[in-house]
């Protein structure tokens, strides 16, 4: 017996995805614009090690979705929309 995984289709729609810039928030901002979502990306930047935050890691995750030809609509670090 086969069974038919179908992909969901976000064309048309927004993802606002808090944690975007590493981990499975990445992974999923990723996925959601590979499935035609328009992305804001979500992250602060706290780092695992408490030594002060990484605000590029949003940027970089945006970056990396405009780059695989996906579309976002802004980054926010930590409460700040830029």
């Amino acid at each position: 017996m086969s069974q038919e995984h179908t992909m969901i289709d976000f064309t048309g729609r927004m993802a606002v995805v808090t944690g975007a810039g590493r981990g499975l928030g990445r992974l999923y901002a990723l996925e959601q614009a590979r499935r035609g979502a328009a992305v804001m990306a979500n992250d602060p930047g706290d780092p695992m090690r408490g030594d002060g935050a990484d605000r590029g890691v949003a940027d970089d995750a945006v970056d990396e979705i405009q780059g695989a030809g996906g579309t976002t609509r802004g980054v926010a670090h930590g409460g700040q929309r830029h």
